[in-house]
């Protein structure tokens, strides 16, 4: 359905992140990833596009790739969005909690092949 949706509106940015946050309803984090990573790739993204694949990427468990969108829309110059510093401030706790847990997988990893 949603491949027949985007093929129908391929101009609305609006129609892959309805697809996106239905498969994030239904727990389905790799597809929902894969349609916002297709729309972060075209020239009509927006910062918080970035901000929300980072949250994705965070709930699949990949906190890398969250730190890595997540630090994108940090630095985006997207001037329409006018980031708040409360927003600013949130997705830098975002960044800092998933580098925690990142780094707690790093250290277990190694004192396991100890």
């Amino acid at each position: 359905i949603g491949q027949k949706m985007y093929q129908l509106d391929k101009e609305n940015v609006t129609v892959p992140v309805a697809i996106a946050k239905s498969f994030e309803a239904v727990g389905d984090f790799s597809r929902a990833i894969y349609w916002m990573k297709n729309l972060t790739s075209s020239k009509d993204h927006e910062s918080w596009h970035f901000s929300y694949l980072g949250d994705l990427y965070s709930r699949l468990g990949d906190h890398e790739e969250a730190i890595k969108s997540w630090t994108i829309a940090l630095t985006s110059q997207d001037e329409s969005l006018n980031y708040e510093a409360k927003v600013r401030k949130l997705l830098e706790s975002k960044v800092a909690c998933a580098a925690e847990k990142l780094s707690a997988v790093e250290n277990d990893r190694s004192g396991r092949k100890s």
